[in-house]
């Protein structure tokens, strides 16, 4: 079985380790990883290699609207989901 690799990108730490412990309870995802702001993600996506980024909104130092630009640029197939608890 082929599992999807996601990564948890969310300042903060109890909502990523709660989206990381649903995720796990399915066999066909692996959680590679999680990171606490966009800098690190476009640092880091290369290495960690995800299929999907499930990434937060509002975040420090890169907030996920920058982040996302800054990977599609190098990664246009990279599939990205944006969390929010904004209703805007």
């Amino acid at each position: 079985m082929t599992r999807t690799r996601v990564l948890i990108v969310d300042d903060h730490p109890m909502v990523a380790e709660g989206i990381e412990a649903i995720l796990e309870t399915y066999d066909d995802l692996e959680v590679v990883g999680t990171l606490a702001n966009g800098r690190e993600l476009v640092e880091q996506i290369g290495t960690l290699k995800p299929d999907v980024v499930l990434l937060d909104l509002n975040m420090p130092e890169v907030n996920g609207l920058s982040a996302t630009e800054m990977v599609l640029e190098t990664q246009p197939d990279m599939r990205i989901l944006i969390l929010s608890m904004h209703d805007s």
